[in-house]
């Protein structure tokens, strides 16, 4: 992946690897090269991201690895006539990853390896897993709270107001003030029109789970 985006030189905005996924190994595809505002079909540079991926490892007859595909979208409402063909941004950005999981299956890779997931603009790229997840963002109460480096290298905050057990207090933010937040610039939007692609270490074919002992 890394040798890809050298070659096709893109920088750190356009495409990166992460490796803390729970799930497993996840390519981030920013908007700039995979969807125009309201549209599904692929620009030039996503296809031809995809066509080297294809070509270098994701049509290894071996690798029964599950390859789960999302697709992401700005907080825009689609209207008019883009609201006839996806009424909302789960149509949307369903249709992106769908789009994205034909062609890798036209150019042959494994349909049964593949996943297909929208989440509309629910999952802005700079929103972690764990506060997707947990459906609110927690903010330290404080004036004057800073982040710092702690024990073991963990980050942590510093200056958060405690309770009479002495536990730092946290503000729950609604998750669409978020969201909102998230979008608030041409930049941020067109950063969340994404694809990500997550090669997962779960084997599965035809909806069974291969073991490398049982065979099950």
């Amino acid at each position: 992946l890394a040798e890809i985006i050298k070659e096709m030189e893109l920088d750190s905005s356009e495409a990166k690897v992460e490796m803390k996924d729970p799930r497993g190994t996840v390519i981030e595809l920013n908007g700039n090269i995979c969807f125009e505002v309201g549209e599904a079909t692929m620009k030039k540079e996503l296809r031809e991201f995809l066509d080297a991926a294809i070509d270098s490892f994701m049509t290894v007859p071996a690798d029964n690895k599950q390859i789960i595909v999302e697709g992401h979208t700005d907080n825009w409402k689609p209207s008019k006539k883009i609201a006839k063909k996806y009424p909302t941004n789960w149509e949307l950005s369903s249709a992106r990853s769908s789009a994205v999981v034909s062609y890798l299956i036209k150019n042959g890779v494994n349909p049964s390896r593949l996943v297909s997931h929208g989440y509309a603009d629910r999952w802005p790229a700079d929103l972690n897993w764990a506060n997707m997840r947990r459906g609110t963002i927690q903010q330290p109460r404080g004036d004057n709270v800073e982040i710092v480096k702690g024990r073991g290298g963990q980050m942590e905050y510093t200056g958060v107001e405690r309770n009479e057990s002495g536990k730092p207090i946290f503000d729950n933010i609604d998750m669409n003030t978020v969201i909102d937040s998230l979008n608030r610039t041409p930049e941020l939007r067109k950063k969340n029109r994404r694809i990500k692609i997550i090669f997962t270490q779960q084997q599965f074919v035809d909806g069974v789970e291969r073991s490398g002992n049982s065979g099950k």
